[in-house]
C-alpha cells in the first residue's frame, strides 16, 4: 500500500510540473477521404494560405500539421477534385485540431468548397465517419467510448456495441450466433486460439486500455475471412501521434464484497498472473504412472507439494495502472512514429454461490451452497513503430503482448440426496493463466506512375498459451443426518472430484501473410489479394489423484480418511496400508492438431452518380478459400495412432449495395455465403472427458462445414458530427449447422457429441440511436447525448434424431437472447464529463436439454454503470467509476426452478489520469 500511495502522489506531482514541457505550437491534423467512397486520397496538398507552410497527406489519407498559434485559412488540393478551403482554423498551444476533409471529383460540381472549421475532439465522431463511408454494414466502439465506461476488458467493452452479448465474460455471441461464428481479428491478423475445445477466442484476454477503435463488420465482403456468420471483430490498437505525447493512469477500487474482508487463498505466485513452478509437475514426473510398481508410485506421491487447505487473509484493494508514450520524429531524414503502451490491473472478488441439480421427476439430487473466492489479473503492453518513406510508402512493425490469470478457492457445503444421501463439503483449488503474442510486419505502397495502384502485404504471428497447473478438488462426507465426524471421500481410481490433481496445457501458433493490390480505373476501384494461413495446437491433459489402496497393497487405513487435507495427503501416507497415487490415462488425453488456409479475392467497389446528390455505391465480389484440417491423437485405449483430415474447398460470393439519396442518409443491402468449419477437436471420432463439465465428449470426423447464406437491409441516417439513428433487418440460414446433442440413452445426459443439423434460421431486427438531447429539449440540454441501442434475435434450430441423438426442433440457439438493451446518458461540459450507462439481455439457454431434463436458462439481470470525470488542469483529470451499481445476482433456472447463482457485488473506483 505504501508503494501504491507513492506512484499516486508521483502522477500528482507530475501534473504540476509537467506544463513547463509543453510545445508552443498546435497541431491541424485530420483524414482525406472521397466523398463519395469514403476511400482515403493520398497525396493530397494540404497548404496554409498566403504562407509557404503546408504537408501533404499519406497512405490512409492523413495529415498532421504543427502551426504557431494564430487564426489561418487551409486549403487541400488534388488532381482531379475540386479544391477545399477550410476557414477560421485557430489552433493554440498544445492543442490538436481534427478535421474530417471530403473531396467531390471535380466532374461532378465546379467551384470551390469553403467551409468554417470546426475541431472535431470527438473520436466517436470519427468512428461514425468511417462507419458511414464503409462498404458493409459494421457497428463500431471508439476508444473515447471505451474509456468513457467503466471496462476493464474487451469483452466488457463489446458487450455495448448493438446486437452484441457476452457469455461466460469472455465470449462473444453476434446477433445471436454462438461464438463459433465470428472471427477475431487484431491489427488485420487473426488470433490464436485461446481454449482448448471450442472454437472460439476469449476476449476477456485483451485489456480495453490498449485498444482504439473497434469495429464488428455484420456483412461479409471478400476481402474478409468467410469462415463467420455472426461477425468479423476487428480490434486495432493504440496508434502512434504526430508529437510527443505521454498518459498515465492510476486507480484504486474497492469491492463491496471483498475489499477489507476475510479472502481464502494457497501458497502460490498470483501477482503477475506467472505460476513460480508450485503448482507444476516436478521435473521428472514419470510419463505413464501405471506403469511403475507400487513402490515407486509411493516414492514419487511424495514429491508433489502438499498444499490442499486454504487459509484465511484480508483482500486488500483492487489496483489500476496504465502507462503510454508515443511520437512522431525523423530518423535519418524519414518520418518515423512509434506507440509503447502499458497496462495491469488486478480484482479481488467474493461471491456467494447456490448449485443444485435437479431429477428428471424434479426431485433435488443435489443442493449445495458456498463461496469462490477470486483473484484475477489482466496486464498486457504493446508496441507499434511505423517509418514513412516519404508519402508513398510505410512499413510498420506491430507487437502486442497481453496476460490473464485467475486464482480461485471454492468451499461448498451441502447435501447429496442419491444412494441415501449423505452431506457433504467439498474444496477446490483453481489457477488457470493465458498469454497471447501477436506480431505483425507490414507494408503499404503507392504507385501513382501505375494509375494510382495501392500494393499492402503482411507477414504475421500469433502465439497463444493456457496452462491449468494442479487444479485440486476434494470431498469429505458424512451419512444424512448423522452427527459423526466427515471423512474423506476416495476411490480406486483417480477422480477429479475425490482428491484429484488436474494439469493441462494448450499451446497455439498461427502465422500467415497477405497481399492486396488496388486499382481505380475512372470511378470504379478494383482489389484482388491472396494470402496463406497455418495454425498449429498442442495439447496434453493429465488427470492424477490419491486413491484408496487395492488389496495387493494392503488395505489402507481407513482412520487417516478422517484426518484433514494436508495431514490426510501428507508423503508419509503415501504407503503399504495408506493411500497410493493413480492415474486416469487414455489417449486422447494429448493431441496435435492443425490447419492451413488458403484464399483469393476479387472484389469491385463501383459508385454511381444516379442524380445530383444521388448515389449507388455497389461493393462485391468472390471469395476462393481452401481449407485443410488435421487432427494427430492415439485411440482411447492408447493403443494406435489416429490421424483425420478434412479439406474442403469454398467458393464465397458477396454483393454489397449501399444508397445514399444524401450526404447524411445510407439505405444498405447486403446479400453473402459464408461457412463455418469445425473446430479441431470436434472432428476426433473417439470419447474424451471433459474434466470441467464431468461429462464425456465424443467427435465426429464426420462433420461437415456449415453453409450460411446472409441477407441484410438496414438504413443509417446521421444527422449531425456524432449523431446516428439505424434500423436494421437480418435473416440467416443455415445449413448443417453444428450443433452439440445428447447422446440418447446415456446416463443422464452425460455423454454428448458434435452433429450436423439439418438447418437453422436466425433473423432479428437492431436500432441505434445516439443524439445530442438538444435536438429533442432544446439548447438548455446541449451538454447532453443520448445513446440507445437495441436488437430483437429470433433463432429456430432443426436436429434430427438418429440412433444416438435425441430429435428436437423449433429451440433457440443455445447462447441466443431474444433481446439486447443497451442504453447511456451522457452529460459533457467543460471540465466535467458523466456517463450513466445500462445494460439488459433477455433469457438464454446456456445447457441445452437432455431427454429426461429442462434446458437451463440464464435469467434477465440489470446492470447499471456509471462514470465521472473532472479535469482539474490541462493535464491532469481525476475519476470516479461504479460497475454494477444494482449488484443484481446472476440466476440460472432448470424447468422454472434454481439451479444455480452467483452473488453479484459492486465496484467503486477512484483514479487519477495525466495526459502531456
Amino acid at each position: 500500500m505504501k508503494l501504491r500511495l507513492q506512484v499516486l502522489f508521483a502522477l500528482i506531482g507530475l501534473g504540476s510540473v509537467w506544463p513547463a514541457w509543453a510545445q508552443h505550437n498546435g497541431i491541424v491534423e485530420g483524414r482525406v477521404v472521397d466523398a463519395r467512397s469514403g476511400e482515403p486520397l493520398i497525396g493530397v496538398h494540404v497548404v496554409v494560405e498566403g504562407t509557404s507552410m503546408g504537408t501533404t497527406t499519406d497512405l490512409e489519407g492523413r495529415f498532421a500539421l504543427p502551426l504557431p498559434a494564430g487564426t489561418y485559412t487551409l486549403v487541400f488540393q488534388y488532381l482531379g477534385y475540386q479544391p477545399y478551403r477550410v476557414v477560421n482554423v485557430r489552433p493554440e498551444a498544445g492543442q490538436r485540431i481534427a478535421l474530417s476533409v471530403a473531396l467531390l471529383e471535380a466532374s461532378l460540381q465546379m467551384g470551390e468548397v469553403v467551409v468554417e472549421a470546426q475541431a472535431i475532439r470527438n473520436t466517436e465522431a470519427a468512428l461514425l465517419t468511417m462507419q458511414r463511408k464503409a462498404p458493409a454494414i459494421s457497428d463500431g466502439m471508439a476508444a473515447e467510448q471505451m474509456r468513457r465506461a467503466p471496462d476493464p476488458t474487451s469483452a466488457d467493452a463489446l458487450r455495448r456495441i448493438t446486437g452484441v452479448s457476452v457469455l461466460g465474460g469472455r465470449y462473444l455471441y453476434v446477433r445471436g450466433t454462438p461464438e463459433r461464428y465470428s472471427v477475431a481479428l487484431l491489427n488485420g491478423a487473426p488470433l490464436a486460439g485461446t481454449e482448448p475445445d471450442r472454437r472460439s477466442f476469449a476476449f476477456d484476454l485483451i485489456p480495453a486500455e490498449l485498444l482504439d477503435n473497434t469495429v464488428i463488420q455484420k456483412a461479409f465482403t471478400p476481402d474478409q475471412p468467410g469462415d463467420f456468420a455472426g461477425g468479423v471483430v476487428r480490434l486495432e490498437t493504440v496508434d502512434f501521434p504526430t508529437d510527443l505525447l505521454v498518459r498515465l493512469s492510476s486507480s484504486g477500487a474497492w469491492n463491496a464484497a471483498a475489499t477489507g474482508r476475510t479472502f481464502w487463498t494457497y501458497p502460490g505466485s498470483r501477482f503477475w498472473g506467472i505460476d513460480d513452478g508450485r503448482r507444476r509437475l516436478p521435473k521428472h514426473f514419470p510419463e505413464n504412472l501405471a506403469a511403475l510398481p507400487l513402490s515407486e508410485r509411493h516414492q514419487v506421491a511424495q514429491t508433489l507439494p502438499n498444499i490442499w487447505t486454504p487459509k484465511p487473509s484480508r483482500a486488500p484493494a483492487n489496483f489500476n495502472l496504465g502507462f503510454s508514450i508515443g511520437d512522431g520524429a525523423r530518423l535519418l531524414g524519414r518520418a518515423f512514429g512509434f506507440v509503447a503502451a502499458a497496462s495491469y490491473r488486478n480484482g479481488y472478488t467474493v461471491e456467494d454461490l447456490v448449485r443444485r441439480e435437479y431429477e428428471a421427476s424434479g426431485d433435488l439430487r443435489f443442493d449445495y451452497r458456498g463461496q469462490r473466492h477470486a483473484f484475477s489479473t489482466l496486464w498486457g503492453g504493446l508496441l507499434n513503430v511505423s517509418l514513412r518513406l516519404g508519402n508513398a510508402h510505410r512499413l510498420s512493425w506491430r507487437n502486442t503482448y497481453t496476460r490473464s490469470a485467475e486464482d480461485e478457492v471454492i468451499r461448498l457445503y451441502g447435501v447429496q440426496y442419491t444412494d441415501a444421501g449423505t452431506e457433504q463439503h467439498q474444496t477446490a483449488l483453481r489457477f488457470t493463466s493465458r498469454g497471447l503474442y501477436t506480431g505483425q510486419l507490414d507494408g503499404a505502397h503507392f504507385f501513382a506512375s501505375l494509375g494510382r495502384l495501392e500494393l499492402g502485404w503482411s507477414a504475421r504471428y500469433s502465439r497463444s498459451n493456457r496452462n491449468e497447473p494442479d487444479y485440486r478438488r476434494y470431498l469429505y462426507a458424512r451419512e444424512l443426518g448423522s452427527d459423526g465426524p466427515f471423512a474423506a471421500v476416495l476411490g480406486f481410481q483417480a477422480n477429479l472430484k475425490n482428491g484429484g490433481r488436474f494439469y493441462s496445457e494448450m499451446d497455439e501458433t498461427t502465422r500467415g501473410f497477405g497481399l492486396d493490390l488496388r486499382k481505380p480505373i475512372g470511378d470504379l476501384r478494383l482489389s484482388a489479394g491472396g494470402g496463406w494461413e497455418d495454425r498449429d495446437r498442442n495439447f496434453w491433459a493429465r488427470l492424477i489423484g490419491a486413491v484408496i489402496n487395492a488389496p495387493g497393497n494392503g488395505f489402507t487405513d481407513f482412520r487417516l480418511l478422517y484426518l484433514p487435507p494436508d495431514s490426510l495427503f501428507h508423503p508419509e501416507n503415501f504407503r503399504r496400508n495408506g493411500l497410493a497415487l493413480d492415474e486416469y490415462r487414455n489417449g486422447t488425453n494429448r493431441y496435435r492438431a492443425g490447419s492451413e488456409l488458403i484464399h483469393g479475392y476479387v472484389m469491385f467497389d463501383w459508385p454511381l452518380q444516379l442524380a445530383p446528390g444521388h448515389t449507388l455505391r455497389m461493393v462485391g465480389g468472390l471469395r476462393l478459400e481452401d481449407a485443410d484440417l488435421w487432427v494427430k491423437t492415439r485411440d482411447f485405449s492408447d493403443q494406435m495412432d489416429v490421424l483425420i483430415q478434412q479439406q474442403k474447398l469454398d467458393l464465397l460470393p458477396g454483393l454489397n449495395l449501399t444508397y445514399s439519396p444524401g450526404e447524411h442518409t445510407n439505405l444498405r443491402l447486403a446479400w453473402s455465403r459464408t461457412v463455418n468449419r469445425p473446430e479441431l477437436r470436434e472432428l476426433a471420432p473417439f470419447t474424451y472427458f471433459d474434466f470441467q463439465t464431468q461429462t464425456s465428449v465424443r467427435g465426429d470426423a464426420a462433420l461437415r462445414r456449415a453453409s450460411v447464406h446472409n441477407w441484410d437491409l438496414r438504413w443509417e441516417y446521421y444527422p449531425g458530427i456524432g449523431e446516428l439513428i439505424a434500423l436494421g433487418l437480418f435473416y440467416k440460414h443455415l445449413r448443417n449447422p453444428i450443433e452439440q446433442v445428447i447422446v440418447s440413452g446415456s446416463a443422464l445426459g452425460s455423454e454428448r457429441t458434435f452433429a450436423n443439423a439439418d438447418r437453422a434460421v436466425n433473423s432479428g431486427f437492431e436500432f441505434e440511436v445516439r443524439l445530442g438531447l438538444e435536438r429533442l429539449l432544446g439548447s438548455w440540454a446541449n451538454p447532453l447525448r443520448l445513446q440507445l441501442n437495441y436488437a430483437w434475435i429470433h433463432s429456430r434450430v432443426f436436429v434430427p434424431g438418429t440412433e444416438t441423438t435425441i430429435a428436437r426442433e423449433n429451440r433457440p440457439l443455445q447462447g441466443q437472447s431474444p433481446y439486447i438493451l443497451n442504453t447511456g446518458l451522457l452529460y459533457e461540459s467543460g471540465p466535467l464529463s458523466l456517463s450513466l450507462l445500462y445494460n439488459r439481455i433477455g433469457s438464454r439457454i446456456v445447457e441445452v436439454a437432455t431427454a429426461y431434463e429442462e434446458d437451463v436458462i440464464e435469467v434477465p439481470r440489470d446492470i447499471v454503470d456509471l462514470s465521472l470525470t473532472y479535469q482539474l488542469t490541462r493535464f491532469l483529470g481525476v475519476r470516479l467509476s461504479g460497475r454494477d451499481l444494482l449488484a443484481q445476482p446472476q440466476r440460472f433456472m432448470q424447468g422454472g426452478k434454481l439451479a444455480r447463482e452467483n452473488s453479484r457485488a459492486t465496484v467503486w473506483s477512484l483514479g487519477f489520469t495525466g495526459r502531456w
